[in-house]
């Protein structure tokens, strides 16, 4: 999409070898632009989206099931919000780590960008988090009785 050549393709790591990093990843020739960027800022879009849709689905107030609704809040929710956070506390703390994200808009961007993209990004995802817990903890649910049988609990 940026114009830049892939040079290596990891998609299983070789456990035979001895190599047991996880993940996969795609090497690419560097690019010197602004827009070499993009790429890493991906993932955190991926999940301010993830959060957008989230929280549509909860001020719909559908999910009365307590499992559903727990597995939705942790999928759509919790998950993006440790990955937006954990990745921008690690550029602040740690600040020159090879392979984070938010270090390569610093080296492409600028720290400022940096810290305004990671700082918007991590506010709007705890904002969201709590703003649906506190939005939905009224909400009726239907937890399963002892006896195979449901019935609804009022909050």
């Amino acid at each position: 999409m940026i114009g830049s050549k892939p040079i290596e393709v990891h998609l299983i790591p070789k456990y035979w070898e001895g190599n047991f990093t996880s993940g996969a990843s795609v090497g690419s020739e560097p690019v010197k632009s602004w827009i070499g960027v993009i790429p890493g800022l991906f993932p955190y879009i991926k999940d301010i989206v993830f959060l957008i849709i989230g929280l549509l689905i909860f001020q719909k107030r559908k999910i009365n099931n307590s499992f559903l609704a727990g597995l939705t809040y942790a999928i759509l929710c919790l998950v993006p919000l440790f990955d937006i956070v954990n990745n921008y506390l690690i550029k602040l703390i740690v600040g020159r780590l090879e392979g984070n994200d938010f270090y390569g808009v610093t080296l492409g961007w600028g720290d400022v960008w940096s810290n305004m993209i990671g700082m918007t990004f991590s506010i709007f995802a705890i904002f969201t988090c709590i703003w649906i817990l506190i939005f939905y903890k009224n909400i009726p649910m239907i937890y399963p009785a002892d006896n195979g049988i449901e019935k609804q609990i009022e909050n």
